[in-house]
């Protein structure tokens, strides 16, 4: 299984003087906290990550489900009204990334034809 990775651009070498590992400048007067309060976000964003990737998966069926009951029913297998709706959704949400989001979950949705 793949891990989901939301990074787009390329790694920055960090300057010497901060912690490779969380981002944390060494020596800074809270840098114990710093840490401390970083693990424990990406902690919490894996978990949040986990449970996305589940929920897609769990979209990508029911969006199966959906298409063969339409094409079962001598219907077409996408209904571009209906993804238009989806896309505007998560647009009116979060904006212009929400759009190209929600296209990428069409697209997984759509599975093999």
């Amino acid at each position: 299984m793949s891990v989901l990775s939301l990074d787009t651009a390329p790694a920055a070498p960090l300057d010497p003087v901060f912690d490779p590992a969380t981002g944390v400048r060494a020596g800074a007067h809270n840098a114990t906290e710093a840490v401390e309060a970083v693990l424990a976000h990406r902690a919490a964003i894996d978990d949040a990550d986990r449970r996305l990737i589940e929920l897609i998966k769990e979209r990508c069926r029911l969006s199966g489900e959906v298409q063969k009951a339409r094409i079962s029913s001598g219907g077409p297998r996408i209904v571009r009204g209906r993804e238009q709706r989806i896309v505007g959704s998560y647009e009116a949400e979060f904006g212009v990334v929400g759009q190209e989001f929600a296209r990428l979950l069409l697209e997984l949705g759509r599975g093999r034809p």
